[in-house]
């Protein structure tokens, strides 16, 4: 509505410029709410490849416990469609499934729940569907093949090796699409960050993956032809008759 007021008095599109600290969820919600007004934008697209099912899935599957693999983050990762489990048959079971599977047949919130669920295929193979035993052993294979992956990564201790175990973790377990050929090939770059970067965590991976996959995306519009969309960054040095900031929230704005 402000930015709607500010054409209306005038000042032409290419003056205004509306900026966020973080693409996520600010940029999509930006792009829907000037697209439903009518009004042009020039700007990164919200349909950067870190926004792609294979982009989201790699970066929430580097930030999960694996230890505790809470069955609500797991089953909304698999929901993404880039990773699934796979039956003996080499079907892929949906997140249907496993959803009633994990709620209501065997409930499970985490941690020891798979293990227990493990034991309970062993000892009362008889309890369940034979659809159900098949859903909860290709559950329970890709959790280990997920621990497995994840454990590489917590090993490294140079960038290169992190860049394996990512991209190994990519190659073992995400579906054949686009996105997931797009993906590797960010990957492949993270070597680079031996020379500049510091110690290895988790959390830095997470970081650097997240950063790299952001940054490929397409741009929508053409410049000087509407609002000006972006990162508070881009607003550095531009001459513009009204800025606006969203999000600007603490633990999100970086102190100017």
């Amino acid at each position: 509505r402000f930015v709607r007021s500010r054409l209306a008095d005038g000042v032409p599109g290419y003056q205004i410029g509306v900026y966020y600290p973080s693409p996520d969820p600010y940029l999509r919600l930006l792009h829907r709410a000037f697209a439903e007004a009518g009004i042009t934008v020039y700007g990164p697209s919200d349909a950067a490849l870190g926004r792609s099912p294979a982009g989201r899935t790699i970066v929430r599957l580097l930030g999960l416990d694996a230890d505790r693999m809470p069955r609500a983050d797991l089953l909304s990762i698999i929901a993404e469609g880039a990773i699934a489990p796979f039956d003996d048959d080499g079907a892929a079971v949906s997140s249907r499934r496993l959803e009633i599977l994990t709620r209501t047949r065997f409930p499970v919130i985490g941690a020891g729940d798979w293990e227990r669920l493990a034991e309970y295929l062993q000892a009362e193979p008889e309890a369940l569907a034979e659809s159900e035993r098949a859903a909860a052993a290709a559950l329970l294979r890709l959790i280990r093949n997920i621990r497995s992956g994840l454990a590489a990564v917590d090993a490294a201790r140079t960038w290169t090796e992190a860049t394996r175990a990512v991209t190994g973790l990519v190659a073992s377990l995400f579906r054949q699409a686009p996105d997931r050929a797009a993906v590797l090939a960010v990957l492949g770059s993270l070597g680079d960050l031996d020379t500049i970067a510091p110690a290895i965590t988790r959390d830095r991976v997470v970081g650097a993956v997240a950063t790299r996959l952001d940054a490929i995306g397409d741009r929508v519009g053409e410049e000087g032809a509407g609002v000006a969309l972006g990162p508070i960054d881009d607003a550095v040095g531009r001459d513009l008759d009204t800025v606006c900031v969203v999000g600007m929230a603490e633990g999100l704005l970086p102190v100017l």
